[in-house]
């Protein structure tokens, strides 16, 4: 990787315009109602030949059944996903319409195309994935690692669906921090994570984005509890955590204090 490269801006202007598909797709269930969806959001669905993304790859995503259609989105290097074969380049291999929307299909042309998710909004803030531009490590002791923000997008995020988050204040546009859940090292179970830069703590951000955060794991990932640890003589963080229902469950270390949260009862989140 070259280091000294410059990180591309967020193409505001690109977005799904084209769903494609082939001949396989109309006579699978619920794939009515996903074109429904689709021609909802203001996304043109056309059964074409694969080749024909060719034309415009760059507005585009093919639904492909067959591995010969794959091939044909490979070459053109259109987004794809693959519905009943495989193939490694696809966004996504999917087994059925019933559980796939807009947007899903929405997020798989991102992926491609290197546009971060929204996650969520708040009063104050977007949390949305990062972004090769944003000027901020993920994770502090990866900032002596010049490509660490590249590998961490390219493949976490991909695999797992969630991930430590970009805070941006819809106001300003300005990143004001980071939260999010991820895979606990120190543990088995998620763990929640957060920061806010320094100039804009004390203001409430920080409980503002957990609770949203909170709530999305539990309502959206279906995830039952979560895991939080802060230095144990960091008050601040130990009253965002208070505040979002999560209990001590003392020392992790010496230095460490873990805290734990049920944050899903009968599939509502209690937060």
């Amino acid at each position: 990787m070259n280091k000294n490269k410059t990180k591309p801006q967020i193409d505001e202007k690109k977005r799904l315009k084209t769903v494609i598909y082939d001949d396989k797709c109309p006579d699978t269930p619920y794939f009515d109602e996903l074109v429904e969806s689709l021609k909802s959001n203001g996304i043109t669905v056309s059964r074409e030949d694969i080749r024909e993304a060719g034309k415009r790859r760059d507005d585009c995503l093919c639904i492909c059944s067959s591995r010969e259609s794959a091939e044909d989105a490979k070459k053109t290097d259109a987004a794809f996903v693959c519905f009943g074969v495989r193939d490694s380049k696809a966004q996504c291999e999917i087994e059925g319409f019933d559980e796939v929307d807009a947007d899903f299909m929405i997020k798989m042309y991102q992926r491609k195309h290197g546009i971060p998710w929204e996650i969520c909004r708040t009063e104050r803030l977007l949390i949305r994935e990062f972004a090769l531009s944003d000027d901020l490590v993920i994770f502090d002791e990866k900032k002596d690692e010049p490509d660490y923000n590249e590998l961490y997008i390219n493949n976490i995020y991909g695999f797992f669906g969630y991930g430590i988050w970009a805070l941006i204040n819809l106001e300003t546009g300005k990143l004001i921090g980071k939260a999010g859940i991820m895979n606990s090292e120190r543990l088995e179970g998620i763990e929640l994570g957060y920061e806010i830069l320094e100039e804009y703590r004390n203001l409430g951000y920080a409980t503002e984005a957990c609770r949203a955060i909170v709530n999305k794991a539990g309502g959206y990932y279906g995830i039952g509890r979560l895991y939080a640890f802060t230095m144990k003589d960091n008050e601040a963080s130990k009253r965002v955590l208070h505040k979002l229902g999560f209990v001590s469950q003392g020392l992790y270390d010496e230095n460490v204090e873990k805290y734990m949260a049920n944050i899903v009862d009968n599939g509502q989140s209690r937060v």
